[in-house]
C-alpha cells in the first residue's frame, strides 16, 4: 500500500489499514478497532472518506463544542501557527498566560 500519494485521494479502505497498522487507538483493544475513515467535517456533521455523513455526538463532549469548520476558529488557529505553532509545556507564552488569567477570572476561588 503506497503511502506517498497526495493528500486527500486516499480511499477509506486504505486510511483504516494504516491507521490500524501504524497507530493505537484508545480505550479498545487493538485487534477488534473498526474506526471510522474521516475525511472532514463542518458544522455538527462529520464526513467518512466514503462520503457518509455522521451527527458528531461526540464533538461537543471533547473539543469542538462550536462545531466544526468555524470560520473564527480557523481564523484564529492559522494566525496563532503563523505566530508560534507549539511551544514546549515548560514554556510560558502569551496564549497560555490569557487563558490562564480568563480561568481564574470565571473560576472561582474554593478554600477548604
Amino acid at each position: 500500500m503506497a503511502i506517498d500519494v497526495a493528500p486527500g485521494t486516499m480511499s477509506a479502505e486504505e486510511i483504516v489499514a494504516l491507521s490500524r497498522k501504524h497507530t493505537l487507538f484508545e480505550w479498545v483493544a487493538q485487534s477488534t478497532v473498526d474506526p471510522i475513515p474521516v475525511e472532514t467535517a463542518k458544522g455538527v456533521y462529520f464526513y467518512s472518506a466514503d462520503g457518509k455523513r455522521y451527527l458528531d455526538f461526540n464533538s461537543q463532549l471533547m473539543s469542538v463544542n462550536i462545531g466544526h469548520g468555524d470560520q473564527r476558529v480557523i481564523d484564529a488557529i492559522t494566525a496563532q501557527a503563523h505566530k508560534l505553532a507549539y511551544a514546549n509545556p515548560f514554556m510560558a507564552h502569551e496564549p497560555r498566560a490569557r487563558l490562564g488569567a480568563k480561568l481564574a477570572e470565571l473560576t472561582p476561588l474554593v478554600t477548604v
